[in-house]
């Protein structure tokens, strides 16, 4: 149990300067539990969320980190100038995958279609975060995507 890495993949446009940035953090130490068949069989729906990320998060001063990288609800995440060493999970417009694809920066303008159309059609196990829970009493983050 949690032996998986995934990167997460977090969405930024400044509409003003017309730039829309990708910002990856590689994340070791959770566990992935792929599930659609489950899902969809107990809530009949095509759509039922087919993975569960679960991150376990230390605490430090108030703050939350998940492998040693501040974890940061989605405001604070953007107010941050210099995002290397945070990250957010905003089930509007971020999506992870499987495995370790590096820690930087990609111009969504870069691909034809955007990064996560090319991200999906190129690789598996590319999930699109629909929900969010964070715990406190054992703290750690529970995703679900599709």
């Amino acid at each position: 149990m949690f032996n998986d890495t995934v990167t997460v993949f977090n969405f930024q446009e400044d509409k003003t300067k017309g730039t829309r940035i990708w910002h990856s953090t590689v994340l070791t130490g959770v566990e992935v539990q792929i599930n659609k068949g489950s899902n969809i069989r107990t809530s009949g729906l095509e759509s039922a969320d087919s993975v569960s990320l679960h991150i376990p998060l230390t605490k430090a001063n108030k703050e939350c980190y998940a492998d040693g990288i501040q974890y940061l609800k989605q405001k604070a995440w953007f107010a941050l100038e210099d995002k290397t060493g945070a990250f957010t999970l905003n089930p509007a417009k971020d999506f992870f995958v499987l495995g370790d694809y590096g820690t930087k920066e990609f111009r969504d303008d870069d691909y034809n279609h955007g990064l996560l159309e090319y991200m999906n059609t190129k690789y598996d196990d590319v999930y699109k975060i629909t929900t969010v829970d964070v715990y406190k009493t054992i703290p750690h983050i529970e995703a679900g995507g599709k």
